[in-house]
């Protein structure tokens, strides 16, 4: 099985349920199929058929989301202290 987890210009972002444990994303276009890791940073994994211009569109895209991502958990997490904070100072009052 391969969920579609975004579509954006003319590429297919997609995972395959039962791959290998690194994370990575797999990107289709009309020209073909890349493959990017996610972790430690961006970075193509494999490319066949896609032109460079447009893997670097789709690096692009990648880590603007991977950033939007840890923003979103960095900005969750640091909520969650200030409100264990206030919860625990509420109960010395």
């Amino acid at each position: 099985m391969s969920p579609t987890v975004k579509r954006y210009q003319r590429f297919r972002f997609f995972f395959f349920s039962r791959e290998e444990e690194r994370k990575h994303v797999h990107v289709e276009s009309p020209e073909g199929e890349a493959k990017f890791w996610l972790e430690p940073t961006v970075e193509l994994a494999m490319n066949q058929g896609i032109r460079p211009q447009d893997i670097t569109i789709i690096k692009d895209f990648i880590g603007l989301a991977v950033k939007f991502y840890q923003r979103i958990v960095l900005s969750l997490s640091f909520l969650r202290r200030q409100e264990s904070r206030r919860k625990g100072l509420n109960l010395f009052l």
